[in-house]
């Protein structure tokens, strides 16, 4: 689960403005670095015109990774681009984190903005740290997690079980062969020990 970029943008007069950004791409190599910061802003590019400046959240998957949109009525729209195993609820809780400390830090300065820039939103880097790990800030995403570790450890726990189980049913039938068997030895010994007893 991994949490890659938080985009800030707004539909411009002819293109999408990319407004502020910020990566998380501990896990990439050097050379993949740009490649997937370039990906993660034509995702933003492509996504958003299909919003049709309206209010609301979508998601859309592309190849390995997915992008969550949230897009306020007003043109302003925030993107997180995520591996498929992020989580959408925490993606978008995320987004909504974006959107306050955007609008409060940055009022109506992005209105007056046409082209790409990097406006300045220190808060940005914090929050992507913040959601890197989903557990950290959603606490149902982390009970559900606990769930399926408890649920991991009692399913291995019952096939141990089943297992000694068998190993008990082969035990207890191997022992009915042996009180058999002891059962016709004791008989035998009997018979030999008659035999015995009339030759002395």
């Amino acid at each position: 689960m991994k949490l890659i970029s938080l985009i800030v943008a707004k539909q411009g007069t002819s293109k999408v403005v990319v407004l502020s950004k910020e990566y998380n791409l501990k896990g990439f190599g050097f050379f993949e670095k740009k490649p997937v910061r370039e990906s993660c802003i034509f995702l933003a590019r492509e996504i958003l015109p299909l919003l049709q400046g309206g209010a609301g959240s979508n998601s859309i998957n592309h190849e390995e990774y997915c992008a969550h949109v949230f897009s306020e009525g007003n043109g302003l729209s925030f993107v997180a681009v995520c591996d498929e195993e992020y989580p959408p609820r925490v993606a978008f809780d995320c987004l909504r984190s974006v959107m306050e400390e955007f609008i409060l830090f940055n009022e109506n300065n992005w209105k007056t903005v046409d082209a790409d820039a990097d406006l300045n939103f220190p808060s940005l880097k914090n929050i992507i740290i913040a959601y890197e790990n989903p557990a950290d800030v959603d606490p149902l995403f982390k009970a559900q997690k606990q769930v399926d570790q408890i649920h991991e450890v009692m399913s291995h726990n019952l096939n141990t079980l089943l297992e000694k189980q068998e190993n008990i049913d082969e035990l207890v039938s191997k022992s009915e062969d042996l009180s058999k068997q002891s059962k016709m030895f004791y008989k035998g010994s009997k018979k030999m020990k008659k035999r015995c007893c009339i030759i002395f």
